[in-house]
Formats: structure tokens, C-alpha cells, sequence
């Protein structure tokens, strides 16, 4: 082979014909022309060896034409060689490189995803090629011996163009964004090095009078630079789509998502409410204004709210939160708006605020001060920066020994919760230290200040699974073995149930389903449970008759020694109700009824808490003679103690009966028992309280500032109770369609999202399977209001895609057979995104049964929009998204225009060849394009 490929190569130079008359001649046979020895011999002789000349180059380029070459191979064997130094043989190589592409994007064979590796492969080499060129031209310049400079500059603007094409022009953008995410790792370091290298070249004789003066060509040699770092830095960081289609959120709406984001996301952590950010605003360029208004929108707060939970949300959120979530935005604001720092300038505009000197008056210190000392100990600002900030402004002075709020909070920030850590590693041996730890927490004046600061610490899930484990240590004595101090695991239990229902009730249900560990603590099992209604028995008769017993035994005491905790719980519901049969055949009297009741609230909280609850679940199970008693039953246990020996745990208690039992009051205002006096006013329908409480929520307004509150998130908790998710979503979706102007339509579309990321899985899993299609073919989905709809369900999904990593709702999980042994449900292993992406999967599907009908309407370019808004409000995000790639074929071969790069790395999963080739398929679908 090789000796015929050398008699080829002497026959081509001798008859200097072309590839055609070549193989017509019969003197050199088409199967050695296709062979890879014949192309490398080809391409060493044409841009290596000393008989370079312009004919071989010809040959190349005419084979290639033909497809008598494979571009692919010729373009492997040319990436192999290093010709930055080689002027001719650069410029040569490029004119060839572009033939290859050219040839395989516009081939209807071969492997798609190779051609985008292709692609990328060589943007990768083009870049070391110029920078060796550009290095050349340095060194001659230095050297003072460059004779032809304008040959080496055509050279690079060459260069410069192909790489222009490559990563600015749409297509070759998408594919060099899935080509290189197929290259080694090797690669994109060594080229991150080799630009490194370059950027740090002085310039200095470039730049020099004298020589810009004797040398035209130096100065567009420094332009070349610059552009070409230009071009590097797009093609090693691609941007977002998110950053070419900001969308401007006017003041008001983004103070209503701020507001909520802040009471009803408190808990969650900096990282999180970061990426919540960005996905609300989806612009990192405008980054420092939206979070300077952050910081603004959460002072006017500070200053006019009068509730003291929100005064303290607000507050640890300002002076401990917020700096913790600019450092996580900082790295996305530099890739963005380039070394600039984001703290520094916020901070700076801070400092001129006129609404600080508020601040200071009400807190009595140097609010600023207090703001960049905390965004110095979060490592957003180094020791020079937090210098150069801190004298912009010296008025107050923080009084550390003061009783203000913000003093507590930071003095509460530093004690944290290492003592309980530590008496954790032992709790057989450490019992009674705990249960002291646990009264003193409890017995705490500021709890829920604690509370409130621990969550802007990102540490309430360390209480939390602190509480969780007291809670299941305590929960059943060790079979067979006389307890000792069984009172004292009796209080540990009771008093973790309390306070795991106090965080509840300040931070939400959603702080539960985030836990990662103790998932069998008993208070998890018994609020995945507590509200399904059963006749199956959690517990043994003869623990029933055990505590029946005790309670009507003339101490009325509750037996404590080998207790097991977890079956009291679940009998102490009907344990009260048998008692009030008991004393309607006058078996006991009032009296002891009260005492037992008040028995539970005193001594045993968490019996209190589990019997209200299976109380108002079973409401509606029970004859209408029962009723009336059980909701005295309710009211009894809900008054306050008359005799309290644990005031401090009361006074968390009633509320938490009061949040446990409020779905029962909504019930009693439409059908109470009979023989109660009928309501003066009659209830409202569930569609009118939504919309009354909507004109409650946008008319409060202070100086252009709109307030929602806990009191007005409440009262859409309740009206999601009484609607129910189907009603409930479809309230929100007609709030966006039935908008007036385009500022009405832009607020709504924001509460709108605040109101769906109440309860995110539920109402998007009924918006996704059902809901939206009946709204196909409608007018209601014209723009401007299709439009918003669709902003607003985008950025739910991202939001809730990036927040979703956690274990099934409890609306999905089956009763356990039995708490004491903890049975969970088939479907416990399934998680709420595999959820949200199966109702996304739905959605898709009515999607592809319309867009198959190739019809033009509204309902077609609502869909566009859609999936356009969820591609940017996930682009972002590292989550991942596996949908069947079958019906994303079906998808793609009938959206009616080009979806985006985002859109398709939602669509297809990228880590499969399966995905991958769906994805370069799609870019290179039908395009034709010469470089």
C-alpha cells in the first residue's frame, strides 16, 4: 500500500490533472484515493512536506467536493497538526477546515452528534493556531526582523472570520454548545491554559508610539486581540438564553414576589433563594439593581410592618440573609458584567439611601455598618473591600449591649445549637441534660426569634433533624427492660412533638418535606397519616384499655413507665371520644372529662395535638348526633389552661391546635352541626373569597410599595382548602387571562406565581394533565395574556424543578399498617420531581396531539411561548430532565419554528447517545449553511 501510494502522489505531480480525470484515466484507483494512508500522504504533502505546493491543496479541496475524500477524516488528520507558525499552510488549512464543514453539515449521512463534536474540535484548534500566530508576530516584533507582517495579518484576520462563524452564527452556536460538552475535558483545559498564556503577553512594544507610528498594522493587530479574547471567552462560557430575552418586571411586581419570597421561603437556604432569583428575573446583567432592590423592598418592610413575626423575618432576613445570597449571585454577576463587584456596588448605593437613616432610627445602630460586617463574614468581601465600604459611612454606632433586635439576632446567630449536638452522641446516657436542653428552649422568651434567625442562618434543617431524632429515641422504651426516668422520655417526646409543630406552624409543611434523615421519626409518620380517614386500628386494645384505664382511675394519671408513645398518639383521639360517650350515659362527669383535657394540654401536649387532629378528621365520618360534642370536645381542648404549670409550652400550643384544626372551621362556616345557631352572614363562594382576598392583596398599597403578608397568605391557604387544587388553579390561570391593562397583567402574572408556589406539585399537576388543554383553542390564550401565562408557568416549573429534590407529598403517600412499625408506601420512593416531570410529560403529549393538526392560532404560539419560558426559567439550573425521547421526536419533527438550544437540552437527555443524537439532528435538520 504504501509504495502504490507513492506512485499516486509522484502521478499527480507529474500529470497535474484533476481528481475526475484521475480516475478516469485508470491510472490511480478510486479505493486508494478513499484510503486513510492516501489522505494523510495527501495532507503531509500538502501542508508539511518540502514539495508543499498550491496543486496538492487543490486536490484536497476538489476530493473533498466529490465526497471522494471523507471530510471527517481529512478534518482529524488536519486537527493533528500545529500550523500557527506555518503562515501559508494556516491560511491553506482553514480554506480546507470550512470545505469539511460545509460538506458534513449539509450531508444527509453520518452521525450527527459527531458533526457538532466536529465543529467544536475545530474552533479548539483554530484558537491555538492563532494564538501561535499571534505569538509569532510578537516575537518578530521584539526581534525587529519582520519583513512581511501584512501576509501573517490576512493570516489572522482569516482566522478570525472562521472563528467569528463558528460561535457567533446561530446554528453554529446550538451545535458547538452540544459538540463540546463531547469533548474531553483535556481539551478545554488545554486550551483555557493556552489562552491564559496568551492573555498575560505584554503588548508593550504594540502599544508604544513609535511603534504604532512605523508599524500601521500593530494597531489592528491589538484589535484582533481583543476581539479575539472576545471570542474565546463566548465560546468557553456560551451565553444564555435567559440574558437575550430579559424581561423587565416592573417595581410593584417585583416587590409582591420579593415580599413572598421572603415570608413564605424563609427557611429555605441562601443557595436556593439564589437560583429562586435568577429564575424570577431571568437577566444577570441587571443583577445589582433587582438586588438593590432587594435590599430596599425589605427596609420599607422593616419600617412598616407591625406584625412581630414579620418585623423579625425581615429583619434577620436583611442583616443575615440577603448578604449570604449575594455571595452566591456574585460568580453569575461577574460572568456577566465581567470582574465588577456586585457586593461592593450595592453596597455603595446602599450607603445613600435615605430610607438607612429609618433604619437606624428604629434599631438604634448602624444599620450599614451592620449590613457590610455581615457581608465580610459571608466571604463576599475581602479585608480591602470591607474597609474601603465600612468608611463610606461612620454615623451610628452598633451598641452591642443593646436590647434591640438586631443585637439579638446577631447575638443569637453565634450561640447556635453545638450543646444539643453534642449531648446527641449519647442520648441513652444523656437523657436528662436533653430533656433539660429541650425546656430551656422551649422556656426561651424569644423562641421564635431563635427560630427566625436559625432559619436566615441556613441551620433550622440542623434543629430539625435534631428535634427528629429526640423524637424517635423517645418515642418506645427497649422491649423487656424495666425503664428508668420514663418520665423524662416522656417529656423529651412530647416537648419535640411541640416544637416540631411550632416550626410547622412559623415556617410551613414544605420545611418537612425537605428532611433527609430520621424520615421515621414518629412526628413525620404520624403527619403523613394523621389526616387519612380509616377504621384501622395503630395501636393494640390493650394499650387502649391501658390508657382508658389510667385516664378514669381516681388519680386520672397517664401510665409513663415502658410507655410506647407512638400508640398512645394514635389512640388518644378516640380515647376522648369514647370518654364523651362515656359521660353522655353519665359513666363520668363533666368535671373529669375537663380534667382529662386539660390532662393532655398540661402534662402530654403531643396526645392533645394527635387527638384534635383525629378528631377534626373523623368530623365528617360521624353522625350528625356526635357532632356537636366533638366540636366541644375540640373547643375544650383548644381554651386556655386555667391552671398552667407549663405556661410556655401553652402558649405555643393553642396556636399550633388553632393551624391543625383551621381546615375544620372552614368547614363549620358552610354546614355547622345541627343545633347550632345558623351564621348572621352567609359564607362567600370559594371563586369570590379568591378574589376578594386578590383585591385585599393588590390594593394594599404604601407610596407604590404593594403588601402581602402572613395574614394574606393565610387567607390563600384557606381559600386553597376550600377550593381545592382543580379550582383553585384554574382562579389563578383566569386572574392572568381576565387582566385589564398591561401593568394589571404583569402584577397578576406575579401573584399568580406566588399563589401557584404555595402548593407548586398540586396545582401544576393539575394544571399540566388537565387544566391548560381545556384552554386550548380558546381566546383566551391570545397575547399580551397568553404571553404572561405562560412567563408565569415557566418560571413555576424552574423554581419548582430546582426546589422539588425531595421525598413525596404527603397528599400521595398510603396509611402505614402501623405506625409502630413504620410501613412505608410502595410509592415513598418516588420523589416530587419524578412527579412535576410526569405532569410535564402529560402536557406534552396534549401539546403534540395539537401541534399535529398543522394549524395556525393562538393556541400554537401560546405553546411556543411556553415551552420558550420554561427553557429559560430552567437554562440556568443544573437539574436534569428525562422525558421519552420517542415523543420528543414526534415534538420536534412538528413545532411549527425553531426551538431553542435551551429548549432542547430540557427536551433531550444530553448524557444519552439516544438524546444526544436527537438534539444534533434537530440543529442539523434541513440547514443549509456555507461558512
Amino acid at each position: 500500500m504504501g509504495s502504490e501510494v507513492n506512485n499516486a502522489m509522484v502521478i499527480m505531480m507529474r500529470e497535474k490533472i484533476s481528481i475526475v480525470d484521475l480516475l478516469s484515466s485508470s491510472k490511480i484507483t478510486s479505493s486508494l484515493l478513499k484510503s486513510q494512508m492516501f489522505i494523510e500522504h495527501l495532507i503531509h504533502f500538502t501542508f508539511i512536506g518540502s514539495t508543499k505546493n498550491t496543486q496538492f491543496l487543490n486536490y484536497l479541496n476538489e476530493g473533498i467536493s466529490l465526497q471522494v475524500f471523507q471530510p471527517m477524516i481529512v478534518t482529524e488528520r488536519i486537527l493533528k497538526l500545529s500550523l500557527g507558525t506555518s503562515i501559508i499552510s494556516f491560511s491553506g488549512a482553514i480554506d480546507v477546515l470550512k470545505k469539511c464543514i460545509n460538506v458534513s453539515v449539509n450531508s444527509s449521512s453520518g452521525s450527527k452528534s459527531n458533526i457538532c463534536k466536529l465543529i467544536s474540535s475545530v474552533v479548539v484548534w483554530l484558537f491555538e493556531n492563532t494564538i501561535d500566530t499571534f505569538k509569532l508576530m510578537n516575537d518578530c516584533i521584539e526581534e525587529k526582523n519582520f519583513t512581511d507582517p501584512q501576509t501573517c495579518m490576512s493570516v489572522i484576520a482569516k482566522a478570525h472570520s472562521f472563528l467569528e462563524k463558528l460561535i457567533c452564527t446561530k446554528e453554529y452556536e446550538d451545535m458547538n454548545v452540544l459538540g463540546k460538552s463531547l469533548l474531553s475535558g483535556k481539551d478545554l483545559s488545554a486550551l483555557q491554559s493556552h489562552m491564559q498564556s496568551f492573555f498575560s503577553m505584554q503588548f508593550d512594544k504594540i502599544k508604544s508610539q513609535d511603534m504604532l507610528i512605523s508599524h500601521s498594522l500593530y494597531a489592528e493587530l491589538e484589535r484582533y486581540l481583543n476581539e479575539l479574547i472576545k471570542l474565546a471567552s463566548r465560546y468557553l462560557n456560551p451565553p444564555l438564553l435567559i440574558s437575550t430575552k430579559p424581561q423587565q418586571i416592573p417595581y410593584k411586581a417585583s416587590q409582591l414576589f420579593l415580599q413572598f419570597q421572603i415570608l413564605e421561603y424563609m427557611s429555605k437556604s441562601s443557595y436556593q433563594l439564589a437560583d429562586v432569583i435568577s429564575i424570577f428575573y431571568q437577566n444577570p446583567s441587571a443583577l445589582c439593581e433587582n438586588c438593590y432592590n432587594l435590599f430596599e423592598y425589605t427596609v420599607h418592610n422593616i419600617i412598616t410592618c407591625v406584625n412581630n413575626l414579620e418585623l423579625q423575618a425581615f429583619t434577620a432576613f436583611l442583616f443575615i440573609k440577603i448578604p449570604a445570597i449575594l455571595r452566591h449571585l456574585e460568580p453569575r454577576y461577574k460572568k456577566v458584567n465581567g470582574e465588577q463587584s456586585l457586593i461592593t456596588k450595592i453596597c455603595q448605593l446602599i450607603v445613600n439611601d435615605s430610607n438607612i437613616q429609618n433604619l437606624n432610627k428604629k434599631f438604634e445602630c448602624n444599620s450599614y455598618t451592620v449590613f457590610v460586617n455581615q457581608c465580610r463574614i459571608n466571604n463576599g468581601l475581602d479585608t480591602a473591600q470591607h474597609q474601603q465600604l465600612i468608611a463610606l459611612n461612620r454615623c451610628v454606632q452598633l451598641n452591642e449591649n443593646s436590647d434591640g433586635l438586631v443585637s439579638k439576632i446577631l447575638i443569637m446567630s453565634k450561640k447556635g445549637i453545638d450543646s444539643m449536638k453534642i449531648l446527641l452522641s449519647s442520648p441513652s446516657e444523656n437523657k436528662e441534660k436533653i430533656s433539660q436542653e429541650l425546656m430551656q428552649l422551649i422556656n426561651l422568651g424569644e423562641l421564635q426569634l431563635l427560630l427566625v434567625t436559625l432559619a436566615a442562618l441556613d441551620q433550622l434543617d440542623s434543629l430539625l433533624n435534631i428535634l427528629l431524632k429526640i423524637n424517635k429515641f423517645a418515642e418506645r422504651s427497649i422491649e423487656g427492660n424495666k425503664e428508668v426516668l420514663s418520665d423524662v422520655r416522656a417529656d423529651m417526646f412530647n416537648n419535640t412533638f411541640v416544637l416540631l409543630g411550632y416550626i410547622e406552624l412559623l415556617f410551613g409543611n414544605q420545611i418537612f418535606k425537605e428532611v433527609k434523615h430520621y424520615e421515621d421519626a414518629f412526628f413525620l409518620t404520624w403527619r403523613r397519616n394523621c389526616k387519612l380517614v380509616t377504621s384501622h386500628k395503630h395501636y393494640t386494645q390493650s394499650v387502649f384499655d391501658e390508657m382508658l384505664e389510667h385516664l378514669l382511675s381516681p388519680n386520672n394519671t397517664l401510665i409513663t413507665n415502658n410507655a410506647q408513645w407512638d400508640e398512645y398518639c394514635c389512640c388518644a383521639g378516640i380515647i376522648l371520644r369514647e370518654l364523651t360517650h362515656a359521660h353522655l350515659r353519665r359513666h363520668i362527669t363533666t368535671e373529669v372529662l375537663q380534667i382529662v383535657c386539660e390532662g393532655f394540654k398540661n402534662k402530654r401536649p403531643a396526645l392533645c395535638i394527635c387527638a384534635i387532629v383525629w378528631l377534626c378528621t373523623q368530623y365528617r365520618t360521624m353522625p350528625s348526633s356526635e357532632r356537636v360534642r366533638t366540636v366541644k370536645i375540640i373547643k375544650l381542648l383548644k381554651r386556655p389552661l386555667s391552671n398552667n404549670i407549663n405556661s410556655a409550652r401553652t402558649a405555643i400550643l393553642i396556636p399550633i391546635l388553632n393551624m391543625y384544626s383551621s381546615q375544620l372551621d372552614e368547614v363549620l362556616q358552610f354546614d355547622p352541626p345541627k343545633g347550632t345557631p345558623a351564621p348572621t352572614e352567609l359564607p362567600k363562594s370559594g371563586a369570590s373569597l379568591f378574589l376578594s382576598i386578590v383585591s385585599d392583596a393588590t390594593g394594599r398599597t404604601d407610596g407604590g410599595h404593594v403588601h402581602i403578608d402572613l395574614e394574606i397568605i393565610g387567607k390563600f391557604r384557606e381559600c386553597f382548602l376550600i377550593m381545592g387544587p382543580n379550582q383553585f388553579a384554574k382562579a389563578i390561570i383566569m386572574l392572568i387571562l381576565d387582566s385589564g391593562n398591561e401593568d394589571d397583567i404583569i402584577l397578576n402574572e406575579t401573584l399568580s406565581l406566588c399563589l401557584f408556589l404555595l402548593e407548586p406539585i398540586k396545582l401544576l399537576e393539575v394544571v399540566f394533565k388537565e387544566l391548560l388543554c381545556s384552554f386550548f383553542n380558546s381566546k383566551y390564550l391570545a397575547d399580551p395574556h397568553g404571553l404572561s401565562l405562560a412567563r408565569c408557568l415557566g418560571k413555576v416549573f424552574g423554581i419548582t424543578l430546582f426546589l422539588s429534590e425531595t421525598k413525596l407529598s404527603e397528599s400521595k403517600m398510603r396509611e402505614a399498617v402501623r405506625p409502630a412499625k413504620l410501613a412505608k408506601s410502595e410509592d415513598s420512593d418516588v420523589s416530587l420531581k419524578d412527579l412535576l416531570i410526569q405532569s410535564f410529560e402529560c402536557l406534552l403529549h396534549a401539546i403534540l396531539s395539537h401541534l399535529m393538526n398543522k394549524e395556525a392560532s393562538a393556541t400554537s404560539v401560546f405553546i411556543m411561548n411556553l415551552l420558550d419560558q420554561i427553557a429559560m426559567a430552567t437554562s440556568g439550573l443544573h437539574q436534569s430532565v428525562s422525558i421519552e425521547q420517542n415523543v420528543v421526536s414526534k415534538l420536534l419533527e412538528n413545532t411549527p419554528s425553531k426551538l431553542s438550544r435551551e429548549m432542547l437540552s430540557l427536551l433531550c437527555d444530553l448524557s444519552t447517545t439516544q438524546g444526544f443524537e436527537i438534539a444534533s439532528t434537530y440543529f442539523l435538520k434541513n440547514t443549509m449553511i456555507t461558512v
